[in-house]
């Protein structure tokens, strides 16, 4: 089961990998039920870039989609770089490591 307009454009009949489609959130809601707040579920959120079609789904394919993020400069979500992102947060929790490490005399 999904919710929402599922994306019928050419980017359906690609491959899953070569589609533009993005994971807005994934295995979370947002419902008045839990105040709005960030809740654990089964579905995820997806969005097509190029026809603008928005749904939830629990398919297994989401794992292999990219994350998206709110672009305001083309009001619109954008594709998110996720290895970049990764890389600066472990560089980041690296260095903060190895700054402990020196205040501590190790």
């Amino acid at each position: 089961m999904s919710g929402g307009k599922v994306c019928k454009c050419p980017e359906s009949k690609k491959p899953i990998k070569e589609r533009r489609w993005g994971v807005v959130d994934r295995n979370c809601n947002y419902s008045a039920f839990s105040g709005y707040h960030k809740t654990y579920s089964d579905y995820s959120s997806l969005v097509c870039l190029e026809c603008r079609a928005y749904w939830r789904t629990k398919a297994a394919y989401v794992y292999s989609l990219d994350k998206v993020e709110w672009d305001d400069s083309i009001g619109f979500y954008a594709l998110w770089s996720k290895k970049e992102d990764e890389n600066n947060v472990h560089n980041e929790k690296r260095e903060t490591i190895h700054t402990t490490e020196r205040v501590r005399g190790k």
